[in-house]
């Protein structure tokens, strides 16, 4: 696993002190972030105290991570993806129902 790491990280230009564990950690995370609670299956641990570390979902990070996406979408698109205004609005009131 450490070399095709290796070939993954130095093909992509990515820095050298990026371990694997780091892209592990951020993908249980963003797992964790849709509201599944147990990610033992993907994750390797055995018990759900252990995962509970990757569930750090909240509204204000919801927000942050849908906002960010959507200036994303709009540099790679530029700017010709959905209305990005009416989309932030159904969004924001989603996320109010929810809290």
């Amino acid at each position: 696993m450490q070399t095709l790491h290796k070939r993954i990280r130095t093909k992509a230009k990515l820095p050298a002190d990026l371990r694997f564990t780091s892209f592990r950690h951020g993908g249980l995370t963003e797992i964790g972030d849709s509201g599944e609670d147990d990610v033992r299956a993907v994750s390797g641990h055995s018990t759900l105290e252990v995962t509970k570390i990757y569930n750090k979902a909240n509204v204000v990070k919801a927000k942050r991570i849908a906002g960010r996406r959507r200036e994303h979408i709009k540099a790679i698109t530029g700017g010709d993806s959905v209305d990005a205004e009416a989309g932030e609005n159904n969004c924001t009131d989603e996320l109010e129902e929810l809290v």
